[in-house]
């Protein structure tokens, strides 16, 4: 379990190996995909729930990624 806050966060698109892709939100911290209230705490979105001048950025993979969200602090 984390003790992550989830306070920075992003849109993201990740594609599987089979071409499907699924949308979400994903903590810049710890790279959870994680449940919004504004989202009524789904973990997968539907295109037309994110916002249309909101960014979707490419899922950012943990376990590609040295260290617990290590990369991505500033």
């Amino acid at each position: 379990m984390s003790d992550c806050t989830h306070l920075r966060w992003q849109y993201c698109r990740r594609v599987f190996s089979n071409g499907s892709q699924h949308f979400g939100c994903q903590c810049m911290d710890c790279l959870s995909i994680i449940k919004l209230d504004r989202h009524q705490g789904r973990l997968w979105l539907k295109p037309d729930d994110i916002p249309a001048n909101a960014p979707i950025h490419a899922w950012i993979d943990p376990d590609a990624v040295s260290g617990q969200g290590g990369l991505l602090h500033e």
